[in-house]
């Protein structure tokens, strides 16, 4: 197992990365993938995605979003809403605007040696573009601008994914709680060998935490259905 590093040198110990898919209302873990720490997490991400069913919805971050991750994401029967990173699908050559302020534009296929995990079909998406109000929930002025596969804007109207997509940080709530309430963090496994290292760690992460209900069920006392009423913005 590889360890991190910085300006001052090596890492004490070796690290694994770890890449979560946690329910948002509930905060129950769903699917955990375990690697070296210098695997990227998009790998562990597109293997989470055999854990995702039809009608799902994936919220994302810019660092997961790509063509071949949305294409995944629909091959499981599922939708994704996530962030774009600054200038990715700003020059498509065909884009339509929406009643709502969205965008419907075509992604064309890639060829295999452009990604590792490459848009084979190509395929329409939706982009958002907007700006916030409210300065604590982002930086005022900036454009944010999102991707999802729900080309409806009936059905998904923009504002409410904008809304929605706040929920994605729940995740950041989901790690918290496995970090420092959990105390993961400062558990030092003492296997030798990779399968040794990776029993121990769901060891140590799912021995304390709760069970994940049902698929699509949102029971407990989690936050079921909850959205960001605080969000001000509007599109672009």
């Amino acid at each position: 197992m590889p360890r991190s590093s910085n300006q001052y040198g090596p890492g004490a110990y070796p690290q694994v990365r770890c890449v979560l898919l946690a329910e948002c209302g509930s905060h129950a873990v769903v699917g955990l993938s375990i690697d070296r720490y210098d695997v990227s997490e998009v790998h562990g991400a597109h293997h989470l995605l055999e854990q995702v069913g039809p009608e799902m919805l994936v919220l994302m971050d810019a660092g997961i979003t790509s063509g071949g991750f949305l294409e995944h994401v629909r091959e499981r029967r599922a939708h994704a809403l996530g962030a774009l990173e600054t200038g990715a699908w700003e020059q498509l050559a065909h884009q339509r605007r929406l009643a709502d302020g969205s965008v419907l534009a075509w992604v064309g296929p890639m060829r295999p040696s452009q990604a590792h995990y490459p848009l084979r079909r190509g395929m329409w998406v939706r982009i958002i573009s907007y700006r916030v109000t409210d300065e604590r929930l982002g930086e005022p002025g900036k454009v944010y601008r999102l991707v999802t596969t729900l080309l409806n804007p009936r059905v998904a109207p923009a504002l409410e994914l904008i809304a929605l997509y706040h929920e994605r940080w729940e995740i950041e709530l989901v790690i918290d709680e496995i970090k420092t309430h959990e105390r993961a963090q400062r558990k030092v496994l003492r296997s030798k060998t990779p399968e040794g290292v990776r029993k121990a760690t769901l060891r140590h992460l799912f021995g304390s935490l709760r069970r994940a209900p049902p698929v699509g069920a949102s029971g407990g006392g989690g936050r079921a259905g909850s959205r960001s009423p605080q969000f001000y913005g509007r599109t672009l």
